[in-house]
């Protein structure tokens, strides 16, 4: 488990600069923790870009992506999960994109749309077990 202070260099660092986290330190913290740091990153991207007409979107996918891995951490006990930067492969078969909610059977070309990650792993993951 990481220590506290691991968790408050890590959101110092966050505040400072939101690509400093990566999916692979964010596995490593509490769901909270986690969740606060895709709030702090998603609250820096307002306040950098209010008065710009257009953005990037970087900092936003980011965050999205931590929300996901959140999600998909639920149901850690039901499915094996490994991790990438932007994808997750669970049970060594379905491929979930954690940017975009996009999914697809590890092997094939064609990408699916999901409504969340729950939705995707009760509805296709879970039932694909059974």
């Amino acid at each position: 488990m990481v220590s506290w202070k691991t968790y408050e260099s890590v959101k110092r660092a966050c505040v400072n600069n939101p690509e400093y986290i990566t999916i692979h330190s964010a596995l490593e913290l509490e769901d909270d923790k986690v969740e606060e740091i895709a709030q702090i990153i998603i609250k820096q991207h307002e306040e950098r870009s209010y008065h710009k007409e257009h953005v990037g979107k970087g900092p936003l996918k980011k965050a999205e992506r931590l929300r996901a891995i959140v999600k998909i951490r639920r149901y850690a006990d039901s499915i094996s999960t490994e991790y990438d930067d932007y994808y997750c492969l669970m049970n060594d078969k379905f491929m979930y994109c954690l940017a975009t909610g996009s999914w697809r059977i590890k092997g094939r070309n064609k990408w699916y749309m999901s409504k969340s990650p729950e939705h995707f792993i009760e509805n296709y993951v879970l039932k694909d077990n059974e």
